[in-house]
């Protein structure tokens, strides 16, 4: 009698042990793909390039952090990077008010570890300043605009650039030649007839970023999102090892 049972209440260990690695399995692959999704499009911009967040240059020429951020995209889902030496300086995120007065009295959120990370869950603006004040009167401070998510880009340039095209100026009815006649007026004398510019062609030259902070640069250290990515793909693949070996 005890054989029969003993095998009976294995079996039962086993499904329910089966059926335990089954739902782990399912739960890795959701959040697996609930992580990867999080993820699509998202950018961490070191702000004032290699530079980082210290003191701006004397310099009247150097590139101020709201020129730097002027000069980005900033958009739900990316994040900001304050890299900064912790005996020295802090960060803080701060109201409207507070970033005007360069307030260090009553701060939001105080960053202090000299490697910040600061994501935007929201379109809108951001402030954020120095956490030594008198650094933060020296134009330590920095405005992000941020945008919707990256899913509507598309779109977006597209209705921005249609609504950018220039439209046609009116014509002078007043001096318009009858239908069919085309009337051809002789430039005065010692004058050449204006040459109409070419309307579908737009020039832009490029600029180099003035001296002082680096042009905008993507920080390339590795994002949590990838490292959370890699956790949940390596408990899926043990956990279904563990289901073949039952």
């Amino acid at each position: 009698m005890a054989k029969p049972f003993s095998r009976s209440l294995e079996l039962q260990i086993n499904n329910v042990t089966k059926n335990l690695m089954q739902g782990l399995i399912v739960f890795s692959v959701v959040l697996l793909v609930m992580v990867q999704n999080s993820a699509v499009g998202a950018i961490q911009f070191k702000v004032g390039g290699e530079k980082g967040w210290s003191l701006p240059s004397d310099n009247p020429n150097a590139l101020t952090y709201n020129q730097w951020a002027e000069m980005n995209r900033f958009q739900v889902g990316d994040s900001l990077l304050f890299v900064y030496q912790p005996d020295n300086d802090l960060v803080m995120h701060v109201n409207n008010v507070d970033y005007t007065n360069c307030n260090t009295a009553t701060p939001i959120v105080t960053y202090s570890d000299g490697n910040s990370v600061f994501t935007f869950n929201q379109s809108g603006p951001f402030h954020f300043i120095s956490g030594i004040r008198k650094n933060c009167l020296k134009n330590e401070k920095l405005i992000v605009v941020v945008m919707s998510d990256r899913s509507g880009d598309h779109s977006s340039n597209s209705n921005q650039t249609t609504s950018d095209s220039p439209s046609p100026a009116p014509s002078d009815s007043s001096t318009s030649p009858p239908p069919g006649e085309i009337e051809i007026v002789p430039a005065p004398d010692g004058m050449e007839s204006p040459s109409s510019p070419p309307t579908d062609s737009i020039v832009i030259s490029p600029t180099s970023a003035p001296p002082g902070l680096e042009s905008p640069q993507y920080s390339s250290s590795p994002s949590p999102v990838k490292f959370a990515s890699f956790i949940v793909s390596l408990g899926a693949f043990v956990g279904f090892s563990v289901l073949l070996d039952l």
